[in-house]
């Protein structure tokens, strides 16, 4: 059995309306569930489109956690891949809509091709060309809890890198101390690693593909840098920015205005988009 089969096969799953013919897959983030990506897609019931939200392995009530090395964009990638496949859906047409962690998992299915995407969605990308300095709390955050779990959460609130992001953005800091309280933190630390690691493209790539594709960043979010999420759209062609209120100024208005942008994008990109064979 292959590491993506084996996440397949035990995969912790929300399939909404999987009977119409195209589907949305939505992929959460760093430490995040199905739920957190389920959310951004609230009130989204267009009759074309079903829904498929996993938790990704070492994340959520996906059991399978495996080695650091399989913890890549292209296994991940892959994951997702076989998962539609087990479920059925590999002839179906989809939309991919990834928050953060979960937008480099996207842009690498986009990117590989492996299903017929017709739009993509990239929330708040954290990876760029280059190992990002802006997550190096994260490798803090699993050292601590490799060392001593229980002191994991102190250590990081004493940290200087805690520090920093709370005082840009309360939101941020509240993301960083639930990446240390969140079930099985510690068991899980090697994702903190990984995945805090990863780079989005090669040093010179630009993304050349007709698929549509929608950027959504914030301001001031230290961990997704507006930067990041402005290199994503000047690399990835046939890509447009949308700049969303900050989730500290305005957080109810943040999330109405991505899922509104969302929605809309979805709708007018890829219902519109000639069926290919």
């Amino acid at each position: 059995m292959t590491a993506g089969s084996a996440y397949a096969e035990c995969a912790a799953v929300t399939l909404l309306e999987g009977d119409r013919p195209r589907i949305v897959i939505a992929l959460h983030g760093l430490t995040g569930t199905r739920a957190q990506a389920l959310a951004l897609l609230e009130g989204f019931d267009p009759p074309e489109f079903g829904v498929l939200a996993p938790d990704l392995r070492a994340h959520g009530d996906t059991p399978l956690v495996g080695p650091a090395e399989a913890f890549t964009p292209a296994q991940l990638a892959g994951d997702v891949t076989d998962l539609v496949r087990k479920l059925g859906l590999a002839s179906r047409r989809f939309c991919v809509v990834g928050i953060s962690l979960g937008a480099t998992v996207a842009l690498e299915l986009l990117r590989t091709g492996s299903l017929d995407i017709d739009a993509g969605v990239f929330v708040r990308p954290s990876h760029s060309a280059v190992p990002p300095v802006h997550l190096g709390v994260n490798e803090l955050i699993a050292s601590y809890l490799r060392e001593d779990p229980n002191t994991s959460l102190d250590r990081l609130l004493a940290s200087d890198q805690y520090r920093e992001v709370e005082a840009i953005s309360p939101s941020g800091a509240a993301s960083l101390r639930d990446k240390v309280t969140k079930p099985l933190s510690a068991e899980r630390a090697m994702r903190l690693d990984s995945g805090s690691r990863w780079t989005a493209f090669r040093a010179e790539e630009r993304v050349e593909t007709q698929v549509p594709s929608l950027v959504i960043a914030t301001p001031r979010d230290p961990l997704h840098p507006l930067a990041v999420a402005e290199e994503w759209h000047a690399r990835i062609a046939n890509s447009s920015l949308v700049v969303v209120p900050s989730r500290d100024e305005d957080p109810v208005g943040s999330s109405a205005t991505a899922r509104a942008a969302i929605r809309d994008f979805i709708v007018e990109k890829a219902v519109g988009r000639v069926w290919r064979p």
